[in-house]
């Protein structure tokens, strides 16, 4: 066991992760745990791994952990997500609430506070968190859609109708919105209207029919981003980062840019190549001298890339919605 893990490092650790061999983390977890005590970027890597393999009790277990060094509004919240995978709905309440109480402005958290208040037939307070959800965050395109379905099932078809409204106002290519506004229109009779918002869904749907396939069937999207080119500086890499933020695919990996020896590139680059063990072309490493890019800094926006990417609301939602 010993050798087999003996070169275990935080940058192995996150090469399992964007493999997707969360199996493979998971099995070494007491390892690197033991071997990173309060690395609460590694803990949190680890926990998303133990959803990813449905060991949702480890992961809750290991969330309180993280709690224990770290009180934040979003580990709350991501206790709540996992509690609420495991139809724990009254703990799940309890973490919502809990992240709240250290951010009462957190959007995400009324929102997912509702949808299991909603679950479990608290409609009012439902309705209130929604409510609260769009109040303090006026493009919370998913709390508006949730709230409009809530009316829909309340029979409460005008506000169902403007709240579906709301969401094409963020999203005019939300082709669900326009179809459920079209089942509403067919089922109170007023068939051109039925027939027009119908429409518009299908049309909505031709056009992102590749994203929304992907989507349907919960195919799982990976990006790589290179950092490090000669021709970057650092504000070019931190437009890469945002950039893959704004893609948001289900997993990312940043590496920096290396001229492998045997590669055309690598004759053009051998005056500047400043290392001399082969071990350390592993795209992780500045392995030449760039013209304006410490390989400190490299570093620095590889790790940036990183937390940027994975430590966001936007990025936990759609891994935690992946397996709903």
């Amino acid at each position: 066991m010993t050798k087999n893990y003996f070169n275990i490092n935080k940058n192995n650790i996150i090469k399992l992760f964007n493999e997707k061999k969360f199996n493979k983390i998971s099995k070494i977890s007491k390892i690197i745990l033991e071997k990173f005590q309060n690395d609460t970027d590694l803990l949190y890597l680890i926990i998303i791994s133990e959803i990813n393999c449905n060991n949702l009790i480890k992961a809750e277990n290991l969330t309180n952990d993280l709690l224990n060094i770290k009180k934040s509004k979003e580990i709350h919240y991501l206790l709540g997500n996992i509690l609420k995978l495991q139809n724990k709905n009254k703990e799940a309440i309890l973490a919502y609430k809990n992240s709240i109480d250290l951010d009462e402005t957190f959007s995400e958290a009324y929102n997912n506070l509702a949808n299991v208040q909603k679950k479990i037939n608290q409609v009012d307070e439902a309705y209130n968190n929604y409510e609260k959800a769009i109040k303090y965050n006026k493009k919370n395109l998913q709390a508006y859609f949730n709230l409009a379905n809530l009316f829909r099932s309340e029979k409460k078809f005008d506000m169902a109708i403007v709240n579906f409204k709301n969401v094409i106002n963020i999203d005019q290519n939300f082709a669900q919105a326009y179809s459920n506004i079209g089942q509403i229109y067919a089922s109170l009779g007023n068939i051109l209207e039925a027939e027009k918002y119908i429409q518009l869904a299908i049309d909505k749907d031709e056009q992102h029919q590749k994203i929304r396939e992907l989507e349907k069937n919960k195919i799982q999207v990976s990006a790589m981003f290179i950092l490090g080119f000669p021709s970057d500086t650092e504000n070019s890499m931190s437009n890469t980062i945002e950039y893959a933020k704004k893609l948001n695919t289900t997993y990312a990996q940043f590496s920096v840019w290396t001229p492998y020896p045997g590669t055309p590139v690598f004759e053009e680059y051998k005056d500047k190549i400043s290392v001399k063990s082969y071990e350390e072309y592993d795209q992780y490493n500045l392995v030449y001298k760039h013209n304006c890019l410490s390989e400190s800094k490299v570093r620095f926006y590889l790790e940036k890339s990183y937390e940027n990417f994975y430590l966001r609301f936007k990025w936990i939602k759609k891994f935690i919605f992946s397996f709903i």
